[in-house]
């Protein structure tokens, strides 16, 4: 399979020319999605993190709420979710039904999965993919020069 530049990402932790860094902090990677280049059912979440860490695709509240995922009935989920920082963030539910990640929707590139996600009470940020989504298609994450490949 080729692989394909995703989309260019910025981190929580620099905004230093890839030339001028010394070294890298591995944390996790916060993608600018103002291209829409992730979608979920039609729906551009606008802060997308990328954890590699992580094994579910993970929606934060607000954007579940967006999606209409609060008023549909999510099952009840035995996953507890730890933060970086030792938090525990709740979980709301786990989706009934396969969710649709779109990555470069109608370009040559475009890439499409079905995966189930969980739904937490997380403010901060839309969407967390986990490796879930990010192994099956070989998502390599570039932290030097700040792009992610598939």
């Amino acid at each position: 399979m080729d692989s394909h530049s995703f989309h260019k990402i910025s981190h929580s932790f620099s905004k230093v020319a890839s030339s001028e860094k010394t070294s890298i902090a591995t944390r996790v990677t916060i993608v600018d999605n103002t291209r829409s280049a992730i979608q979920v059912g039609g729906h551009a979440p606008r802060v997308v993190l990328l954890n590699t860490v992580a094994q579910p695709v993970i929606l934060g509240v607000q954007f579940a709420k967006k999606m209409g995922m609060l008023d549909s009935k999510l099952r009840k989920s035995m996953w507890q979710i730890r933060t970086a920082s030792g938090n525990v963030e709740e979980v709301l539910g786990e989706s009934s039904n396969l969710i649709t990640l779109n990555f470069n929707e109608g370009t040559d590139q475009e890439l499409c999965l079905q995966v189930k996600c969980l739904v937490t009470n997380a403010t901060s940020y839309d969407m967390l993919i986990g490796q879930e989504a990010l192994f099956p298609p070989n998502f390599t994450i570039d932290n030097w020069f700040e792009h992610v490949y598939y």
